[in-house]
């Protein structure tokens, strides 16, 4: 019998939003009469679906990471070192993006080409340091969660 821990069952959740976001985006490269992003207008359909999966997708990786947290062998110092400035630089860059971009434009508005701040350098500063973020976030929820003993 398989044994499902609400971990497991947080991480699927996960993938399953993960996965059929990709296929949706996949299937608008392919087929472009059908397009799920760029989205139309705001509280469109392709909008709510793109946002519920994308969000949805955030949030169990961070509860996975959460859930998860010192189960691994890892528990020196050195996820400190590596987990806080990550998680603090990817994220600060993500929240200063919002900042640069504006709120409108950062959920589907048409506001125009920003090329100001974190924009002069790339067009996509939120989701390339998201996934800094992201990275860390194994290791940094040791700014709220207690350490857990391995046995």
């Amino acid at each position: 019998m398989i044994d499902f821990s609400f971990t497991s069952l947080v991480f699927a959740a996960g993938l399953i939003a993960g996965a059929t976001l990709d296929l949706l985006l996949l299937r608008t490269l392919l087929a472009p009469p059908f397009r799920i992003w760029p989205t139309p207008q705001p509280g469109s359909w392709q909008s709510l679906t793109f946002w519920g999966l994308f969000r949805g997708g955030m949030i169990t990786a961070f509860l996975v990471a959460a859930l998860d947290w010192n189960s691994a062998s890892l528990l020196d110092g050195s996820r400190y070192l590596i987990g806080v400035p990550l998680f603090l630089v990817g994220f600060g860059i993500t929240v200063c993006g919002y900042f640069n971009l504006g709120l409108g434009n950062t959920y589907c508005g048409a506001d125009g080409l920003v090329s100001h701040g974190l924009y002069r350098f790339s067009r996509n500063p939120q989701y390339a340091s998201s996934i800094m973020g992201l990275l860390a976030s194994p290791f940094a929820p040791i700014l709220i969660l207690p350490s857990r003993s391995p046995c």
